[in-house]
């Protein structure tokens, strides 16, 4: 027993060092953008019971976060992300449960603590309830009251959960609201005594006293002063907080952008407090140890020349949050304890909180927590410095590039000899020599500058790990939160490891990461490119121009679905171009030929299946190319595919005519149509086998993967997979999977198809692999055409099926010899070798397949724990994977985008072309001098013999 445990300790460990943790990968956190927040109070054991101060945040966002960020830093203390969105949450002082979150339409109700671990899970009511409007809960109760409205009856009926006993009931006979309820009607708990509603339609307001009133009771907004022939675009009502011990709450009514008015509901009756009008948001809180002032914060659109809260003609508008306290009894202002500062011009404010806090010298301060329409978080002081920012747009990311960086000074001037077309000899010797002494001069200068560095340099004291604790490296690496760093190189290095990441967010936010750090270097935010993260046809980033064409810049450009154009320099973020197309855009194609200026033209075409073509100076490019290119459309209600010729276009209109159509058997739910990736190189042209023939690949560029689930007669789904070609129509391979369903994942490339899917009979998730080739001889080694048959059907189709020991949320390949990357439920991103899916692993290996190195084959494929490229680096709800080349033939860039981001370097063929990093430079210079020195003297020991010898 102690050999067999010696031995096996003396197996190796694939680990990282110390030194290599976040050295080649960083990973931030996020929680998406904010829905509902709670200041956080908790009561210490004193005998006293006073509540004190809590020094984080807690709040809901719209990706379905229930999590706790630390007030000082902006970091994230915990977080967790729930099944459906947040309905309600809100924190109580109750010590059983302080924190309670409604999700699930009240399917879900649970009691949390203060450090984010669950109490209580529970049922709000055993029937299904259809709509949960708006809802509160009193802190000083151990209840909740949550209202269900029905439309149809006109009714409302309100049930209460008990915290302690766990349990809801009906607190009475539903109450009628007479017909002024709509769909559109806002309503709000404020706190658990009064729900009043907004009848937009009769500018009217109905409110209920809860336990009390049988019915609601209605108050015109005439009554306020506001008329029905000035009504406003839209009336919402606006809880306030802090709050939670007030007989008379006070709330807002927002008046459609023009301004709000402040309300109080006291007793039986609707006071009207005070007008706030050019106000685009408004909060409240009470000075902590004073019952008759409140401070108020105001959020205006202001001139930064004028520094006042009045809307100007400033083309260069800012917003202006104002700070006023006022007096709650005659609510006039104390301008003593009123300030007022100005925002950067492109924070739009959504959200506001005033968060009272208690400092270490026992006096009162306060923080603002803004969160921006751009899903931007920003918590300030009263005089408007910003504490820390969180972008939390990027927790929606649809869409990313990886784009190469430009040349440096130096290299741009080398590059730019090869461009002297038509130079006679002596302006390009000229030319040369000059760019030779610069190249000179640079070079001179880094040496004196490194020279300088390492004199002046302080020794680096690194941090022992052992005084680093789990969160303050998890905080260290939360980089999120945006710091103030201008320090960014964008020039290319010699291998183009460091790039620049172009990300597009759901709400039409547009960044720029620097790979190495993960820090922002730009960002944009533009609304006309906001689309939904569930719709299938996402706004894509296309690059029209590389960083390669010096000396013209860069060019990326989006094209949104609602026909708005939108191109961009991707290294400096500025704006090109923005053009609106009265269109609803169906398909969009990136061109792969470049005009005069090294710019792709992009075909757009219409849901009339009209063809547009951007910019339009390349329109005559796309005539004189128009009778090979081709464009496949999809439609998955009836399982149609089509394709489309541009032959018959002309220089004053474009036509896309359809030259064949498929109807699919059946159906096919979640469609997805994948060619190859756009410019893929395709490594060899065929595979050497065992005994040395030559197994040639299908190359066919124009084959496109069409997958989907369907049901048969008896309504078992199953999945159908069709190989296509897009110029033809011909099918060059189907099959189908039966008993299988979604979710199905697919990656194409050169001659394989890979994807997933569930398999329902066994209850596993099963992947299968698809290899196409021509046999041992070639039919054409310089080019692929699809209108020549005997090049259409491959000769051998191999297939095989592999089973994966847990589920798949993401799957992409990299582009290096041979690897894939998923992105596993557990949040660890799997770098898997193609080798363990490659269709041809044979049952019982031959000599020949030993020789070719294939794999014997094993039905289920392992999860290595080295293959695991985050390490302990848990990702979560990851929703995409972008890889990218470099100028190293073993190195691949990974991106993985979702509620978490993370970036790393993998290299699935190992480090072949570069040198380790524990590499011996030291012993093999010296071995090197020491063979030329022996050398030379061999050399002179040689010679003098040969003389001695001629003297004989």
């Amino acid at each position: 027993m102690i050999l067999l445990q010696t031995l096996v300790s003396l197996n190796g460990v694939h680990t990282l060092y110390e030194d290599q943790v976040s050295k080649f990968d960083w990973r931030s956190r996020f929680v998406g953008h904010l829905t509902q927040l709670s200041h956080i109070k908790s009561s210490k054991q004193s005998s006293d019971t006073l509540w004190q101060t809590h020094n984080t945040i807690v709040f809901s966002t719209g990706s379905h976060v229930f999590a706790s960020v630390y007030i000082r830093n902006g970091t994230i203390q915990w977080r967790h992300l729930l099944e459906s969105p947040i309905d309600l949450f809100v924190a109580t002082k109750s010590r059983d449960c302080p924190l309670v979150t409604i999700n699930g339409l009240g399917v879900w109700i649970r009691c949390w603590t203060l450090d984010g671990l669950i109490v209580s899970e529970n049922s709000l009511s055993n029937d299904y309830i259809e709509d949960i409007e708006n809802n509160n809960l009193s802190p000083d109760s151990t209840q909740i009251t949550v209202s269900k409205f029905d439309l149809t009856q006109q009714s409302l009926e309100l049930f209460v959960f008990d915290l302690k006993s766990q349990s809801s009931k009906s607190t009475s006979t539903p109450i009628s609201t007479s017909n002024w309820m709509t769909e559109s009607t806002s309503c709000s708990f404020q706190t658990s005594k009064y729900l009043i509603c907004i009848d937009d339609r009769n500018l009217t307001l109905q409110y209920l006293i809860v336990g009390e009133s049988k019915s609601f009771s209605a108050i015109p907004l005439s009554a306020f002063g506001l008329q029905s022939d000035n009504k406003p675009k839209y009336l919402r009502l606006q809880s306030l907080p802090h709050q939670e011990n007030s007989e008379s709450p006070y709330f807002a009514v927002n008046l459609g952008g023009d301004g709000f008015v402040l309300l109080r509901a006291k007793q039986k009756q609707i006071d009207l407090i005070k007008v706030f009008p050019k106000v685009s948001a408004i909060t409240l809180a009470p000075i902590i140890d004073s019952t008759d002032v409140a401070v108020c914060t105001l959020v205006t659109k202001a001139n930064p020349n004028t520094g006042d809260g009045e809307t100007t003609d400033s083309p260069t508008p800012t917003t202006g949050i104002k700070i006023a306290a006022f007096d709650m009894e005659k609510w006039s202002e104390v301008s003593s304890l009123s300030s007022q500062f100005i925002l950067n011009n492109h924070i739009i404010v959504d959200k506001l909180e005033i968060i009272p806090l208690i400092r270490s010298d026992n006096k009162h301060n306060y923080k603002i927590l803004i969160s921006s329409e751009d899903s931007t978080l920003i918590m300030t002081n009263l005089l408007g410095r910003t504490t820390w920012r969180r972008e939390e747009a990027l927790s929606s990311i649809s869409s990313a590039e990886q784009i190469d960086l430009p040349l440096s000074e130096l290299d741009a001037k080398i590059e730019q000899t090869f461009n002297l077309d038509g130079s006679n000899i002596f302006t390009l010797f000229i030319t040369r020599i000059s760019t030779q002494v610069y190249q000179f001069q640079t070079y001179t200068a880094s040496l004196v500058k490194q020279l300088i560095a390492s004199l002046s340099q302080k020794p680096i004291r690194h941090k022992s790990s052992d005084n680093l604790d789990d969160e303050s490296i998890d905080n260290s690496l939360d980089s999120a939160v945006i710091r103030d760093n201008n320090e960014f190189t964008l020039i290319r290095d010699r291998f183009g490891l460091h790039k620049v990441i172009i990300a597009l967010a759901a709400n039409g936010k547009l960044f720029a990461i620097d790979s190495l750090t993960g820090a922002i270097i730009w960002s944009i935010y533009e609304p006309f490119l906001s689309h939904s993260l569930n719709t299938k046809n996402r706004p894509t980033i296309l690059v029209q121009r590389s960083t390669a064409h010096y000396p013209y810049p860069a060019k990326c450009t989006i094209v949104n679905k609602n026909g708005f154009i939108f191109s961009f320099d991707p290294i400096t973020g500025q704006v090109l171009e923005r053009i609106k197309l009265e269109i609803d855009v169906s398909q969009t194609m990136l061109l792969s030929h470049t005009d005069s200026n090294h710019l792709k033209p992009i075909l757009i075409l219409d849901d009339k299946l009209k063809p547009i073509i951007y910019p339009s100076s390349a329109k005559s490019l796309f005539l004189t190319l128009k009778d090979i290119y081709y464009m496949l459309v999809t439609n998955e209600k009836n399982g149609s595919v089509k394709g489309l010729s541009f032959a018959d276009s002309k220089q004053n209109e474009l036509i896309a005519k359809q030259i064949w159509a498929v109807d699919l058997p059946v159906p096919l739910v979640g469609m997805q149509a994948v060619f190859k990736r756009y410019g893929e190189h395709v490594h060899s042209q065929g595979r050497v086998m065992g005994d040395r023939n030559v197994l040639y690949k299908y190359l066919n560029p124009n084959l496109v993967a069409i997958v989907g689930e369907s049901v048969d007669s008896q309504e078992r789904t199953f999945v159908v997979f069709y190989l296509m070609d897009s110029i033809t129509g011909s099918v060059v391979y189907t099959t189908v999977h039966k008993r299988a369903k979604r979710p199905i994942h697919i990656i194409h490339s050169e001659n394989w198809i890979i994807y997933s899917y569930y398999n329902e009979k066994s209850r596993r998730t099963e992947i299968s692999s698809i290899e196409l080739f021509e046999g041992e001889t070639q039919s054409n080694s310089s080019a692929f055409s699809s209108l020549t048959r005997n090049q259409l059907i491959p000769a051998i189709v191999e297939q095989n099926s592999f089973i994966f020991p847990t589920g798949i949320d993401v799957m992409a390949d990299t582009i290096t010899e041979r690897g894939i990357t998923i992105f596993l439920p557990s949040g660890g991103l799997l770098e898997l070798p193609k080798a363990f899916l490659d269709p041809r692993r044979p049952l019982k290996p031959t000599p020949e397949h030993m020789e070719e190195g294939l794999i014997p084959y094993i039905p289920e494929i392992p999860i290595p724990a080295e293959g695991i490229i985050n390490y302990n680096k848990t990702l979560t709800a990851i929703r995409g994977i972008q890889t990218s080349a470099t100028g190293l033939e073993s190195t691949c860039l990974v991106f993985a985008y979702g509620l978490d981001l993370f970036y790393t370097r993998v290299t699935p063929s190992k480090t072949f072309d570069v040198l380790k990093d524990d590499f011996d430079f030291i012993l093999i210079s010296v071995v090197l001098i020491a063979l030329i020195a022996f050398s030379y003297a061999i050399k002179w020991l040689a010679a003098r013999k040969a003389l001695n010898a001629s003297w004989k």
